[in-house]
């Protein structure tokens, strides 16, 4: 019962550290991207696909699987806020060509209201060059655009450190969705309300 309360069993001795009457107050550094906000204006944001995760795209029952907030599935999509879209003339499932200092791909465009305006961002899991019939020359890989940095204290790669520029291309792209976003319901809604509908 003792080692319970106490959270364990050690065999040396815990060590008592010295008190300081002055907190200690470690001021972040600032964070370090690659490319020329110029140039490169967006950040991009590459993360794991919560269906196909990094290694699961050669089955397709999780190919099939909905994304959880895009409801995107069997393939890649660039995320790119609304607001962002309309700047550039970007419409939902075009072709987007996504550029960084690393090099380019093309995938299409999925609006998602719940992205930062200055962020693109992009499923890892797709884009095997070889595997199964499921996994093989279905969609891009993400990492491809992610220059070689890494994080100063862990030492892994820092995926979220590369900037990028994102154009249309005009081209229709293929993106399979269980249903349309929402934001295409809300932009019909404040297009209703202008016009004096009810």
């Amino acid at each position: 019962m003792r080692r319970l309360q106490q959270g364990g069993s050690w065999s040396d001795p815990a060590r008592s550290l010295p008190a300081t009457g002055t907190p200690v107050v470690v001021a972040p550094e600032p964070p370090l991207f690659i490319g020329d906000d110029q140039q490169f204006p967006f950040l991009f944001y590459p993360y794991p696909s919560m269906t196909v995760g990094y290694d699961g795209a050669h089955l397709p029952w999780l190919q099939e699987l909905p994304d959880t907030l895009t409801t995107a599935m069997w393939g890649t999509w660039v995320e790119i806020n609304p607001t962002t879209a309309a700047r550039l003339g970007v419409r939902q499932g075009e072709v987007v060509q996504l550029e960084s200092p690393a090099g380019s791909l093309q995938a299409p465009a999925l609006l998602y209201p719940g992205l930062r305006p200055d962020v693109v961002a992009m499923p890892i899991g797709q884009g095997h060059g070889a595997g199964t019939r499921y996994e093989r020359g279905r969609g891009v890989n993400p990492l491809s655009l992610a220059m070689a940095a890494y994080d100063r204290d862990s030492g892994a790669l820092a995926t979220c450190a590369t900037r990028v520029r994102l154009r249309g291309t005009g081209r229709k792209g293929r993106i399979v969705l269980l249903q349309q976003p929402a934001v295409e319901a809300e932009h019909l809604i404040r297009i209703e309300t202008r016009s004096g509908a009810t």
